[in-house]
């Protein structure tokens, strides 16, 4: 463990902050201003990766997640929206500043939802003695989350990906032999669905309620 304070954050949604030997300390789940315990997930030479457990003086714009395990799929979630936008735009502006690149003055805005608008998801596996799950890999160590979707993906995509797992449970496979799912999904709400397996061959599949094609 160790105690940071977060200077600003970086691509990707990683908080940055200073060890006490001056290397720089990627986070995740931490906000500018922030004080942190975090736990080192990844230790090189001149950085250090690692996960917020403990926020000890919270920042006036952090918000509640919508999910718990946001990390694996939307580390904005912590931050309230106008902030997000004015980070992500400050994130912008340094990328061009590195690149000696002056930009104009600019806004970013949404286009739509500020949730259920990604149109491509990739789930992994779980199987316990309920049967088989869709789940996400927990940032920074090998566990995984049992989910039902996510509060990102298109409701339509998250509808198919369900409905591939109920034909998938249909034949009662491990999830041993299973790698992931991926989804697309277009604006009209016609999903697409690609299995990958670690078998040389499988079983033939139905195609799933609301999915328009189907690839193993």
């Amino acid at each position: 463990m160790l105690q940071v304070e977060i200077e600003k954050l970086v691509h990707g949604g990683q908080g940055l902050g200073t060890a006490d030997d001056g290397r720089k300390v990627f986070v995740w789940g931490a906000l500018p201003g922030e004080k942190a315990e975090v736990r080192i997930i990844k230790k090189k030479k001149s950085y250090i990766e690692a996960i917020a457990e403990n926020i000890m003086v919270p920042s006036p714009v952090r918000v509640k997640e919508r999910e718990s395990n946001y990390l694996a799929t939307s580390p904005w979630q912590i931050v309230d929206f106008d902030s997000e936008n004015d980070y992500k735009k400050r994130i912008v502006e340094e990328l061009f500043i590195q690149a000696h690149v002056t930009l104009p003055e600019f806004v970013l805005t949404t286009a739509g939802d500020d949730w259920h608008y990604r149109n491509k998801m990739e789930y992994s596996f779980w199987g316990d003695d309920d049967g088989l799950h869709l789940a996400l890999h927990n940032r920074g160590s090998h566990q995984k989350t049992i989910v039902e979707g996510s509060e990102l993906a298109m409701k339509a995509l998250d509808a198919a990906a369900q409905s591939t797992l109920a034909e998938l449970r249909k034949n009662d496979p491990r999830a041993g032999d299973l790698k992931t799912i991926i989804i697309r999904c277009n604006q009209d709400g016609e999903a697409v669905v690609a299995l990958f397996t670690k078998l040389d061959t499988f079983v033939e599949l139905e195609l799933p309620a609301g999915v328009k094609g189907l690839r193993v």
